[in-house]
Formats: structure tokens, C-alpha cells, sequence
């Protein structure tokens, strides 16, 4: 049933309990329901009285009894909402009502375990759907049927959403509005709101302390039931960064060369907006980076999602095998949690040998930080065709997807893409934290991306004397122009860590020293308070100014330092760089599995590492025939070379699939179209899965004796001459 089969039904008169007691007597059956009509009856008449009471509390939270089949003894209790969320998950499985006359028994599959009694988020959503999935793949339901069934699923709960957020009034106030009432009752939230960060703490310092405190305004929001929290649960509505914003602080944000401003601005968008005009200035920066990234990033992003979708088009899971008895596993070191979630459902042992279990997170916690081998698709002897064990137990999942490699490179080259395209998350900042050395704190601070030198009454006593002063190695300071000099030049300096601080009565020198900058800086004013001096003793000119000069002409400033942030751009280059260059460089499978796995995580990309496995699969061949890959079946391992991602594409036996990359002349005019390309691809709408290049070589033969002969009788016609 279509919403538009019923926009005229006239919505029921539910102001109390019992007017629900009314709609829902008794306790529901959900196998009754056992055809697509009777199911959508039934989920439309929960839906309009839901539209009818949701402003009515003790009405929407009319708990609904039911139980599955008939003869089940349990009951349960859902609130209306939740009571539709859950039947809309279910819908699907009414499939399985048409296979019934292929069994004895009664197909019954619903139980307590796809019950989500508490608010459904995405996460559990998901699980939900992928649950409901796993049983229609287990029946064999065909994967376009499940596609189309899960569509409905996810069209109908944006349907609801939108209707829900139309009925209650609630929901159509601002995000500031309902905020307000927990501002002025609440002494956290308050606290919260007012938040002062000083200019003293680094950017990564500032990353950490908003996390911190964005996490805290959640629990509280979870606290007083704000709509807010249940925005913020229910997916991709509003994100934390925003709820940051809004209610917490600004922070600091990256500018368009990819460094971090390090200035944190000051308000939110709730209580005060942008204050001063470095708030402004900074804000009206981060408005443009969104423009200049999709304009020079997002061709690079596409090219890349391309690639990696024609070189995994080459591959598939197996229909036929299900062990393709590989003798050799990737050897792996499992950092951390999240390394290992992103195992989960493989196959490993611990040492060659033993029996395979299978990955599951809660069971296998001791493996952190251990070396572990693994079923994987790197080593599967099945060719283009691996097998479900190398691909690990969510093999039934995918089993049935036409394009299956193609779903999982999308998997982790899609965010990218799309990242990219999303202002929100390209005003993240990920900064590296500034190291300072332990001298560093007893005569300097860090505000604001500058280092000064501490007040009077903040070092030593006597510092200001004459006999301390700052000396920096005449090789460490650098013209920004080459062509000036340090002194005098209009464009300032760069300067290399470290520096140190010099003591004429003892002679002494003592080391400062900086790590894990982009760079540092002294404009060309300050540097001219600075002299050039030699120390005979040690044999170097130093640049130096005294604590005195540099507090009272240069109150107290003695650098700027630039922070790197490591943002999306730099994750897509990375793994640009590792799939189109560097991979080449590799000798050793493992090490790259282990790095390109890394690169993946350490991007923030969620994914398997079985869906990572499928690209770098198409980049292992052998070593004596680009063409193919190596065989693992042998006892011994394979001589193996590991090619780039345009060679994997260009070096495929699928005659289409080189053609519809690049180079296209070369290929024409090479003998390998006639002589090798006679592969297919698993998912081509353009062309066949396979085509005869046989003839080719005949024509090529044709033509070349057509050339003999011409160039014959030139010659003979040149003698006669």
C-alpha cells in the first residue's frame, strides 16, 4: 500500500487511553498479517493514530501488545512510535510467505531478537535491516527483490519522520528555542554554554577540551529529554561539530593553505554569535574553503572513485567454491580495538597450523597487540573468483550482489568524495600537538599561535638583567625570499628549531627546542632587533636579542607558529599516493595490507578490512604474467608482483575494461588485445561480460603482409629506376 492509496482515510478521534484501548484491544498477532495488503492495513493504522494524539503524550506512548505467531506464549509491549518503526523493519519478511508451499514446517523466524524496544538510531537501524536482510539471502530471495524491499523500508521511515515533525508543533521550533528552557533551568547546560577557552591552549588541546565538553552537553540534553538529544541519536540530522557550534564554542578552524588558525574564536552561535572581528575575519575564511576544496580537490576524488570501480569490477565471489584451499594467510598485527572490530567475522589463527576460528570482538579481545594470520583475499587462490572463506563469514551477505567488489570499494572511496563536498566537515580541525622541550615552560608560553616570553615575575629572578638572551643559529634562520638577507628583507624569516638561551656570566647555552610544527616564523620588523654575533668559543654566528630587547620592543614576542592540520585532502592523497605510486614499492603483502589498512582508520573511513582486501586483490599478480595471479594453491609462495591501480587496470585480460580507461590508441595498436585480452568483467552495462578478440589477430596478420606487399613492390620499383 502507497501513502497515496490512503491521503482521504479521516484520521481517528484519540484524546485518552481508552480511545486507544478502542483502536488496539487485545494483543496482535503479526503473522496474521501474512500479505503485503493485510501488513500495510495494519501499519497505516498505527501510523494516523499516531498522527492523531502525537500531541497527546500518555496517547502516542499507548503501549501496543502482540506476539508473533499464534501459538507463542510471550507477549510484548511497544509504545505506538516505536511499535511502527519496528513493524516497517519487519515488512520485508511477508517475502518468505511465498516460499511456504516449498516446505513441511511452518517458516517462522520472528522472534525477540528483532524487537528494538528502545529509540531507534541509525546504528540500530541498520542492524535491524541488515538482520531482516540475512534472512531473505538465507531463503534465497534474489538480491534485486531484497534492494527493492529495503527501499520501501527506508522511504517509509522518511516519510514518517517528515509527517511526525509536520504534527508536532514542537518540531518546528529552532534548535535555539527549545534550547532555551534548559539554559535557564539548567546549571550545567549553563555552564556549558558560557564556556571560555583561553588562547593559552593548543589546537589540539582545544580539539580535545570541545569533545569533552560537546559529549558532556549531550548526556545532559539525554538528561532533561531535549529534542535536541533525539536529533542528535537519530543519524545524520545534526552532528556533534554542530551542536559544538551552536552551543559550546566555535572553536578554531583550518584555513585554505591546510593550516590551522590558530585563534580560537570566541561564542556560539546561540549566546553571541561572532564578537570581534577576528571571529568574523577567520569565519569569513572558513566560508570560502568549501568552494576552493570542490573546485581543486573533487575532480581527484572522482578520478579516484572511478579507477578503484573499474579495476574492482574484475572481481567476484565464487558461485561454485566455497575453500579455495590457499596455502598461505596474511600475517597481521592487531594495534588496537578498532583494528580489530574492522576483523570482525574473519577467519585467523595465531600460529600456522592451528585450526581457523572465526573474529568476533567480544571473544577475541586478547588479540591486541598480537600477530595473528587471517584468511584473506590477497592470498585466495580462486583468481577473479574468491572464495567465501578467504572473504570471510559475511560472504552470504554479498553472495547474491551483482557488482559485490564494486559495493565494497564504494564503501570507502564514496566518504571521501563526499566529504569533500561537505563544508561542515572540511572546517574540522585534526592538528598535530605542538612538543615543547622542558626548558621551554620556564622562560615562554603559547598563545594564539605565538610563542612569548614569560612576565617579569613569571621567571627567574634576575632574567632581565642583561646577562640572559635568545640565540639562534645563523643556518636556522632563513629569508622566506632567498635572495635577502635575514636582517633586512621586507618578506620575514623562517626558523628551525631549536634555539637556545644564553647566559654571558656563566657562558652557558641552554637547548629550547620545538617539535612537530609546519613552521616557524619572525616577521622582518622583529628580526631587525636582533643582532649577528660570533662565539669564537664554539666557532658560530647566532642571531640574538636579549630578554630586556625582546620584552620591551617586541613585548615579549619572539615567533609565530604554524600548525599543521591533517585534513580530508590529506587523507585522499594518501591513499592516492599509496594505490597510484607508492604501492609499487612494496615487496612484502603483508606490510601493505598492514599500512593501507592503517591509512583507512587513521582517515576516519569505517569500514572492513575484507572490503579494503578487494582493491589491493587486483593489484597482486604474478610475477612472470602481469596478467594473472599468482598461485597460491603451491606450498610455497608465489613470485608475486605488486602493481599500481592504472597498470591493474590497464593489465587485465577483460578487453572492454582497458578501453573504457585511457590510452586508448596504445591499446588498439598493441598485439596484447589480440594475444591476451580474452577475460571479462563481471559488471559491465556497456558492453558483454566477454567478447572474441580472435579474429583480431587474423586481421592484424592481413594487414601486415598488405604492408610486406607495399613495401615490396616500392623497392622493386625503386631498382628499376
Amino acid at each position: 500500500m502507497d501513502m497515496r492509496d490512503v491521503e482521504h482515510y479521516t484520521l481517528p478521534n484519540i484524546r485518552t487511553i481508552q480511545d486507544c484501548e478502542r483502536e488496539f484491544p487485545g494483543i496482535i498477532t503479526i503473522s496474521h498479517y501474512d500479505t503485503y495488503d493485510r501488513f500495510d492495513d495494519l501499519y497505516y493504522k498505527v501510523y494516523f493514530a499516531i498522527c492523531a494524539c502525537i500531541e497527546i503524550p500518555e496517547c502516542a506512548s499507548f503501549p501496543i501488545k502482540f506476539k508473533f505467531y499464534p501459538e507463542d506464549e510471550k507477549t510484548f509491549e511497544l509504545s505506538m512510535p516505536k511499535f511502527l518503526l519496528n513493524l516497517n523493519a519487519w515488512r520485508p519478511l511477508i517475502e518468505l510467505n511465498q516460499l511456504q508451499k516449498y516446505y513441511h514446517h511452518k517458516i517462522e523466524v520472528l522472534d525477540e531478537s528483532f524487537i528494538i524496544g528502545t529509540m531507534m538510531n541509525n546504528q540500530s537501524r541498520t542492524a535491524l535491516e541488515s538482520k531482516v536482510m540475512k534472512i531473505l539471502n538465507d531463503y534465497g530471495i534474489q538480491f534485486e527483490r531484497i534492494s527493492e524491499l529495503l527501499k520501501d523500508v527506508i522511504e517509509r521511515y522518511q516519510e514518517a519522520s517528515i509527517e511526525f515533525a509536520m504534527s508536532d508543533r514542537h518540531a518546528i521550533m529552532t534548535y535555539e528555542s527549545v534550547f532555551l528552557k534548559d539554559y535557564l533551568t539548567n546549571e550545567k547546560i549553563r555552564e556549558l554554554n558560557n564556556l571560555k577557552i583561553p588562547q593559552s591552549l593548543q589546537t589540539a588541546d582545544v580539539e580535545e577540551l570541545l569533545q569533552k565538553k560537546t559529549t558532556e552537553l549531550l548526556t545532559a540534553f539525554g538528561e532533561t529529554k531535549n529534542p535536541i538529544w533525539y536529533v542528535s541519536k537519530a543519524g545524520n540530522h545534526i552532528k556533534p561539530k554542530q551542536v559544538q557550534e551552536l552551543f559550546i564554542s566555535y572553536g578554531q578552524i583550518p584555513d585554505v593553505s591546510g593550516n590551522v588558525i590558530p585563534y580560537t574564536m570566541q561564542g556560539n552561535g546561540f549566546s553571541t554569535g561572532y564578537v570581534d572581528a577576528a571571529s568574523y575575519y577567520i569565519a569569513a575564511s572558513g566560508a570560502r574553503l568549501s568552494a576552493i576544496m570542490n573546485k581543486t580537490h573533487m575532480g581527484e576524488a572522482g578520478y579516484l572513485s572511478r579507477n578503484l570501480i573499474l579495476a574492482s569490477r574484475t572481481m567476484t565471489l565464487s558461485k561454485t567454491t566455497f575453500d579455495c584451499g590457499t596455502k598461505h594467510l596474511l600475517s597481521l598485527t592487531v594495534t588496537d580495538s578498532t583494528f580489530l572490530h574492522r576483523l570482525e567475522n574473519k577467519w585467523y589463527c595465531e600460529h600456522e597450523g592451528e585450526p581457523l576460528q572465526l573474529i568476533h570482538y567480544e571473544d577475541c579481545k586478547h588479540l591486541i597487540g598480537k600477530r595473528i594470520l587471517i584468511r584473506s583475499l590477497l592470498t585466495c587462490a580462486g583468481g577473479d573468483e574468491v572464495c567465501h572463506v578467504c572473504y570471510g563469514a559475511d560472504a552470504h551477505l554479498v553472495m547474491n550482489m551483482p557488482g559485490m567488489a564494486i559495493f565494497n570499494t564504494e564503501v570507502y572511496s564514496k566518504p571521501v568524495s563526499q566529504n569533500i563536498l561537505s563544508t561542515k566537515h572540511l572546517l574540522y580541525t585534526a592538528a598535530n600537538r605542538i612538543g615543547f622541550s622542558k626548558s621551554f615552560d620556564k622562560y615562554f608560553k603559547y598563545n594564539a599561535g605565538d610563542i612569548y616570553l614569560k612576565e617579569k615575575d613569571e621567571v627567574a629572578e634576575n632574567a632581565f638583567d642583561g646577562h640572559l638572551s635568545i640565540r639562534i643559529e645563523e643556518g636556522n634562520v632563513i629569508p622566506v625570499n632567498a635572495n635577502d638577507m635575514a636582517e633586512y628583507n621586507t618578506f620575514g624569516n623562517n626558523v628551525e628549531s631549536p634555539f637556545f638561551i644564553y647566559n654571558s656570566k656563566t657562558k652557558e647555552y641552554e637547548k629550547i627546542e620545538i617539535l612537530n610544527y609546519e613552521s616557524m616564523f619572525i616577521d622582518a620588523e622583529s628580526m631587525k632587533s636582533f643582532k649577528l654575533i660570533e662565539d669564537k668559543r664554539e666557532g658560530k654566528q647566532y642571531y640574538e636579542i636579549s630578554f630586556s630587547t625582546l620584552s620591551s620592543d617586541l613585548e615579549g614576542r619572539l615567533l609565530s607558529v604554524d600548525i599543521k592540520n591533517n585534513g580530508l585532502t590529506d587523507n585522499l592523497y594518501t591513499i592516492m599516493n599509496l594505490l597510484n605510486k607508492n604501492v609499487a614499492k612494496y615487496d612484502d603483502i603483508s606490510k601493505l595490507a598492514q599500512d593501507f589498512f592503517e591509512i583507512l582508520i587513521h582517515a576516519g573511513i569505517s569500514c572492513r578490512h575484507v572490503q579494503a582486501e578487494v582493491i589491493l586483490n587486483r593489484l597482486i599478480r604474478d610475477a612472470h604474467d602481469l596478467y594473472s595471479r599468482p598461485d597460491f594453491t603451491k606450498l610455497e609462495m608465489p613470485e608475486y608482483k605488486i602493481i599500481n591501480l592504472n597498470q591493474a587496470i590497464m593489465n587485465y585480460k577483460g578487453a572492454t575494461l582497458g578501453t573504457s580507461y585511457q590510452e586508448l590508441k596504445r591499446q588498439l595498436l598493441g598485439d596484447a588485445l589480440y594475444t591476451e585480452k580474452k577475460g571479462q568483467s563481471y559488471l559491465d552495462p556497456m558492453y558483454a561480460q566477454q567478447i572474441r578478440t580472435d579474429h583480431l589477430k587474423e586481421l592484424a596478420e592481413k594487414y601486415r603482409k598488405k604492408r610486406e606487399e607495399e613495401q615490396n613492390g616500392t623497392e622493386s620499383h625503386t631498382e628499376e629506376h
